[in-house]
C-alpha cells in the first residue's frame, strides 16, 4: 500500500513539474530591470519567467 501511495505522489509531483515547466516556457521573458506590477502575484520573477537582459522592458501604468 505504501508503494502505491508513493507512486501516486511521484506522479503528482511529475505532473506539477511539467505544468510549471510549460508555463515557464510560454510566459513572456522579462528583463532583470523590469518593474513588478502592483497586481503581480509575487516578486520572484524567475519562478515563472525567463529573466534575460535581451528581453524588452515593458512600461507599467
Amino acid at each position: 500500500m505504501a508503494k502505491r501511495a508513493m507512486g501516486w505522489m511521484a506522479a503528482l509531483m511529475l505532473v506539477l513539474l511539467l505544468i510549471w515547466a510549460a508555463g515557464h516556457v510560454f510566459i513572456q521573458p522579462i528583463s532583470p530591470d523590469q518593474e513588478t506590477p502592483r497586481e503581480h502575484v509575487q516578486d520572484a520573477c524567475w519562478a515563472c519567467h525567463f529573466v534575460t537582459s535581451s528581453a524588452d522592458t515593458v512600461e507599467i501604468d
